[in-house]
C-alpha cells in the first residue's frame, strides 16, 4: 500500500485528487485536503 499524501499546510493525510493544473512544461497534479480544505500540487509532473 502506498503512503498517503500529506498536506503541506496542516499535515493531514486525508487528501483527494482534484485534477490537473496546466503549466508551460506540462501539467501538475492537484490534491485537496479534507481536513483544512486547501488545494496543493504534488511533485508528480505529467507531460
Amino acid at each position: 500500500m502506498a503512503r498517503p499524501f500529506k498536506c503541506p499546510y496542516c499535515g493531514g493525510t486525508r487528501t483527494i485528487w482534484k485534477g490537473f493544473r496546466p503549466l508551460q512544461q506540462g501539467k501538475v497534479r492537484l490534491r485537496k485536503c479534507k481536513d483544512c480544505g486547501r488545494k496543493f500540487k504534488t511533485r508528480k509532473m505529467v507531460i
